[in-house]
């Protein structure tokens, strides 16, 4: 197993880079000296989770269908 420290000055890069390491799967374990900037990106991330999950029906009332949605998009033209 290989140990990288980085350091950043910025907390808003700081958590980009901590978002970044957290989706890759070859990283185990990822830990930080300023527990703000955690507790902030975790928190961002429950937020976008519910974000997408407030969208849920939103084509629940149209009527959707591979038919309907060609004829929509190529009419065709009788000459």
């Amino acid at each position: 197993m290989q140990h990288i420290l980085v350091e950043v000055q910025d907390h808003e890069k700081a958590q980009l880079l901590y978002s970044v390491l957290q989706s890759l799967d070859f990283v185990i374990h990822i830990s930080m000296d300023d527990q703000e900037i955690l507790q902030h990106v975790q928190q961002d991330t429950v937020d976008r989770t519910e974000e997408f999950f407030s969208y849920a029906g939103l084509w629940s009332e149209r009527d959707l269908s591979v038919t309907t949605l060609r004829q929509q998009a190529w009419p065709r033209q009788f000459v």
